[in-house]
């Protein structure tokens, strides 16, 4: 008689497919962004900095409209089927396609409601119900991708959301090329959600029910579980994104330009520390129920690795400021406002850390008091500082309020589990090595491109002789 093989998320695998499946979907991810530089530097030239930033606002809209409508449960979703048996994880699935397709539905009638009541004018109202259709593409494609994320095949992931990026690319160029006007772009979003929905359903048939079937006992049930996460999930969409939202409101359409250009370079790259941090989560979850020491020495290996991943990516857009504004065809107000916006990525390493871990312990109430105050704070900074300082102004707000938010999940953490506070061994060394990388390149004054090559090279080489990169992470590479 064979022993059947053990679930992955228990096995000894599972932290080394966790890493090098982290590796995959951040290189498939800054594939998908190098793609996006042959789209966005058109894409600005083709509309102009004021249609751009009424791209840009739309897209926003509808992105917020599609946090606010998971309800928190793609994650809750992802943590229920990592600790589920075959039969709980059939029920899951067909409950969380239900609710998604209701909640986006509505959601998507509430935006274009939203953009015609605050006068966006004709052109972007239909852009906005063009672009809603997206909604339910990917509610869709995110439920039946569930399984992936949670047996960690991640490469598979990444494939899919590469095949997006690729469409959405070419979609693009293939509009710019034919000379189209604002309009048909809105529906750049939906067409790449039906190419992601296509292979997902693929990738997984046989695995899961497709059909969703509403069992509302069920189905409220694992609503009402996620409801104060659900509100912080929603929450936390809004106050990063609050920025560009309000600018189209209270300032000219040039400093609303300016920020979105600043504003979509950080909104794409924001993407890679959710990235890396969810594909730990089925451990965190798993490990949350079973092993507490497990737990512990996983958020202290991703505490070491968000600061130096943060850092990374806050000396690249420090020092790459100027060329990405220049590649993409912005002006000089977007070189301030992205390098303030590259500081904020470090920010959002630890945020996405902390969030995952105040999940693995239900801890729904601390998310939402904290993205509540942090939503608070967005608004006030918007409005203190845009009137006067424009793009510069919004930069610093969301600076600031993802800074805010980081120190408040790591208080709530603590708080709730002091044993799992972070480790500050790494401090002093990135410390060193943030010195070491920018004081010599700061003197030279080299051209921008090559500052953001040289900066994140000179940290990591200072972290390396002194040892401080995590041996784990030594090894992957290694091992690969």
């Amino acid at each position: 008689m064979t022993t059947p093989e053990p679930d992955v998320l228990d096995s000894s695998r599972a932290g080394r497919l966790m890493i090098r499946g982290g590796a995959i979907r951040s290189a498939g991810y800054v594939a998908g962004v190098l793609l996006a530089l042959i789209s966005a530097p058109l894409l600005v030239r083709h509309l102009g900095i004021v249609d751009f930033g009424r791209w840009v606002t739309i897209t926003s809209l509808v992105f917020i409209v599609n946090g606010l409508t998971d309800l928190g449960l793609t994650t809750v979703g992802l943590r229920e089927y990592s600790v589920r048996d075959a039969v709980g994880r059939a029920a899951l699935i067909r409950d969380l396609v239900s609710v998604r397709l209701i909640a986006t539905v509505i959601g998507a009638v509430v935006a274009v409601a939203f953009s015609g009541a605050v006068g966006y004018g004709e052109t972007l109202v239909l852009g906005t119900a063009i672009a809603s259709l997206s909604l339910v593409l990917n509610a869709l494609q995110t439920a039946y991708s569930t399984p992936l994320h949670a047996e960690l095949r991640l490469g598979w992931v990444t494939v899919v959301d590469l095949t997006r990026q690729v469409a959405t690319v070419a979609l693009i160029v293939v509009l710019v090329l034919a000379g189209a006007e604002l309009l048909p772009f809105f529906a750049v979003p939906t067409l790449a959600a039906l190419i992601a929905l296509g292979m997902s359903i693929v990738l997984v048939r046989g695995e899961i029910p497709l059909l969703p079937t509403l069992h509302l006992r069920r189905a409220w049930s694992l609503v009402r579980e996620t409801l104060p996460f659900a509100a912080a999930t929603a929450i936390g969409v809004v106050y990063f994104r609050v920025e560009i939202i309000l600018m189209s409101l209270i300032a000219p359409d040039d400093e609303t330009g300016h920020f979105g250009v600043a504003f979509r370079v950080v909104e794409i790259a924001s993407g890679i520390p959710w990235l890396l941090v969810s594909s730990a989560f089925p451990i965190m979850a798993r490990a949350a129920r079973d092993d507490e020491s497990r737990l512990r020495y996983a958020l202290g290996r991703l505490f070491d690795g968000s600061i130096i991943a943060g850092v990374v990516m806050a000396l690249a857009f420090g020092f790459g400021a100027a060329f990405a504004v220049q590649v993409l065809g912005g002006e000089d107000p977007s070189v301030s406002a992205l390098q303030v916006l590259g500081v904020a990525l470090l920010a959002t390493f630890l945020v996405a850390t902390w969030a995952y871990a105040l999940l693995s312990l239900a801890r729904y109430r601390a998310l939402l008091l904290s993205n509540a105050a942090a939503l608070v704070l967005g608004i006030g900074l918007t409005f203190a500082l845009v009137p006067d300082h424009g793009a510069l102004g919004a930069a610093i707000a969301v600076t600031a309020t993802e800074a805010a938010l980081a120190l408040m999940y790591g208080t709530a953490l603590v708080r709730a589990r002091p044993d799992l506070a972070p480790p500050l061994r790494i401090l002093g060394p990135a410390a060193l090595g943030v010195v070491v990388a920018v004081v010599p390149l700061v003197i030279l004054d080299l051209p921008s491109v090559v500052e953001a090559a040289l900066a994140p090279a000179l940290f990591i080489g200072v972290l390396a002789v002194l040892r401080a990169v995590p041996t784990e992470l030594v090894e992957a590479v290694k091992g690969r």
